[in-house]
């Protein structure tokens, strides 16, 4: 797990990056103010999208309870 910090702008934001099978699959996230910033790369294929809290909550319970 790593944090990167950018203090651009007078702002501090911490990204917390997940790494697994040597690249092969990473999970990015950014928490805003009012939404997450959800960065996946998986077999090469990158996908960045803004989340609200409740979706990332979501898309999280059910992972869980689906034992995923």
């Amino acid at each position: 797990m790593k944090v990167a910090r950018n203090n651009s702008h007078g702002l501090r934001h911490d990204w917390l990056c997940v790494t697994a099978n040597k690249g092969a699959a990473s999970v990015s996230l950014l928490a805003l103010r009012t939404e997450i910033c959800v960065d996946v790369t998986i077999g090469g294929k990158r996908l960045t999208d803004y989340w609200t809290p409740e979706k990332l909550a979501a898309v999280l319970a059910k992972a869980i309870e689906s034992g995923d």
